[in-house]
């Protein structure tokens, strides 16, 4: 494997070592499912003791209750009796079918024992029940005699059970001993292996470790002696071709030395090449620096001269500023009042017009107060119409009222006349007529309430007229009203324009004088910044001249860096 990669080294270690790991685990999981099944049949085995030892106490109970019977003959004992037994058969059956499902044979001869000697026991049970019957038909002496043999049947069933009982619990101890000596076994054997497997595993990934270590350190160790003699200048080493044919991280590492080698030979030879032409050129610079400190002291010279004339022009540019200051300031006067009485007007328009606005307003008000009298109007017109449709009904409801209480009067004579038994009528007949009474001083109420609603009416339909009339001289006040304010705005805008245009020529001039201004600025800031780059000039002159005289002490300094070069380059053996 050594032309593998160390990933795969390292990969396929870690794989191993898993192998092993997960063989522990599954080994571990089964003998744990074993010691788990251990523990359920311990456990079962436990239930069932527990079962039978209750039985086996309640048939010795059963034993107890059939002595006081034969002694006593007391009848209360027996269902006692019974309900145990019951009870124990219940029990059994249980754990029969436990057994069966088990599929355990060894119990069967048990089971079936058991199961005979209850039979027994319900036989001889109804032999007592019937025996009792036989009570008044049979002597004393035979009844004594027949619970005598019974009793002494019942005792031996009892002490036969009682030793298939005794003989179950002996197997179920002993296979209880025996299934807890196979968990505790199972528990040992699982550790010994357990630990003997892990100890195995990590025995032989250490050695594998140490195995690889070894290998990896010994190629490193090699290696590190290669470039320990690159770093003392000894280029000619080459890496062995075993090396570098390696496809694994010891052949990279190869092959980048051996990269490194061959650019560090490639190198120097440049540098000592470069070292040579680098000497001879800062020779030739040395004597061109020298020339041209001479010809910035001319350019120093010259830089002077333009700054004077510069000051000339400067002083020219300020006087022209501050004559056209002076009349830039008085046209901005003339524009700052024509601004203001434009904007005046402007303030009186916008006021006409709302109150123009508020005009209209006002005339829509108006109007709206006439469509709600003419509304007004007509609801009241036709209020007066339905007082006049219930009128009409009320004259109905008073005709049938009338009408109604003169055929009450009727039926109470025709009572009156059938005697004794039209008295039931009399009364609804009274009653009738009452109600016609009442139904008719309501109907002259409500006339009443409706003449009064109906003169309400007439008023506010009068009212509604006045309204009406005085609205539309109110339109007609605000339609003058609004045209006046159409007048004062149509004179105002015409003030605004004539304002506007004075405005705008002096704004015009304003600007023209500015832009004379600014030129005069601009002339007289370009003469000063070319007095300011003369001046830098000269400075930068000086400067240039002071940074010649310090190349030229570098190119000594360069000079003298070349030859160590030279010297340094020689230590490195191509």
């Amino acid at each position: 494997m050594k032309n593998f990669p160390l990933q795969i080294k390292l990969l396929v270690s870690f794989l191993i070592i898993v192998t092993i790991f997960c063989g522990i685990v599954g080994y571990s999981l089964l003998t744990l499912k074993e010691v788990r099944d251990s523990f359920d049949n311990l456990s079962i085995t436990s239930e069932r003791l527990s079962i039978v030892n209750s039985i086996n106490e309640s048939v010795n109970y059963m034993y107890g209750l059939i002595g006081y019977f034969t002694i006593s003959n007391d009848f209360q004992v027996l269902d006692e009796y019974r309900e145990i037994n019951m009870h124990v058969q219940n029990s059994f059956g249980q754990l029969r079918v436990e057994i069966e499902q088990d599929k355990n044979n060894n119990y069967l001869d048990y089971i079936q024992g058991v199961e005979g000697n209850l039979e027994l026991y319900e036989e001889q049970y109804q032999r007592i029940i019937a025996n009792q019957q036989q009570r008044g038909l049979v002597s004393a002496d035979e009844l004594l005699n027949n619970y005598a043999r019974i009793s002494k049947d019942m005792l031996a069933t009892q002490q036969q059970l009682s030793e298939i009982l005794q003989g179950f619990v002996a197997v179920l101890e002993q296979e209880f001993l025996h299934t807890e000596k196979l968990v505790e076994s199972n528990i040992y054997q699982t550790f010994t292996i357990s630990a003997s497997i892990t100890a195995i595993g990590a025995l032989l990934c250490l050695i594998g470790s140490m195995l690889f270590g070894r290998q990896i350190g010994n190629q490193f160790r090699r290696l590190a002696g290669y470039t320990k003699e690159i770093s003392d200048g000894l280029l000619t080493v080459e890496i062995p071709t075993e090396f570098q044919q390696r496809r694994d991280e010891v052949g990279i590492l190869s092959n980048s030395i051996h990269s490194i080698v061959n650019n560090f030979r490639e190198i120097i030879t440049k540098v000592k090449q470069t070292s040579q032409s680098l000497y001879s050129s800062v020779s030739e610079l040395s004597l061109q620096a020298n020339e041209v400190k001479g010809i910035s002291a001319n350019v120093a010279n010259q830089a002077q001269g333009v700054g004077d004339a510069m000051n000339e022009q400067i002083s020219g540019s300020k006087d022209s500023m501050l004559a056209m200051e002076e009349m830039a300031a008085g046209v901005s006067r003339v524009a700052t009042s024509a601004s203001t009485i434009a904007s005046n007007t402007i303030d009186v328009r916008r006021q006409a017009e709302a109150g123009s606005e508020t005009v209209y307003q006002a005339v829509k008000r108006m109007q709206s107060i006439e469509n709600s009298n003419k509304n007004t109007k007509q609801a009241i017109d036709s209020l007066l119409q339905r007082t006049k449709e219930i009128e009409v009904a009320l004259k109905m409801i008073t005709d049938i009222a009338a009408q109604t209480n003169l055929l009450a009067l009727n039926a109470a004579i025709e009572a009156a006349r059938a005697g004794e038994a039209g008295k039931g009528f009399a009364v609804v007949s009274n009653e009738i007529r009452k109600l016609a009474d009442q139904s008719g001083q309501s109907a002259i109420q409500i006339k009443e309430i409706l003449e009064h609603v109906r003169l309400s009416t007439l008023e506010a339909n009068d009212s509604a007229d006045g309204s009406r009339d005085e609205a539309k001289q109110g339109i007609q006040l605000i339609e003058q009203v609004k045209q006046a304010f159409e007048n004062i705005s149509k004179s105002v805008e015409l003030v605004s324009d004539d304002m506007g245009e004075l405005s705008a020529i002096s704004e015009q001039m304003s600007a023209g004088t500015e832009q004379v201004n600014a030129a005069l600025a601009e002339l007289t800031n370009n003469a000063e910044t070319h007095i300011l780059s003369a001046n830098s000039m000269q400075l930068e002159v000086a400067r240039q001249q002071q940074m010649i005289d310090e190349i030229v002490e570098r190119f000594i300094e360069l000079q003298s860096v070349a030859n160590d070069s030279k010297k340094m380059l020689s230590r490195f053996k191509l």
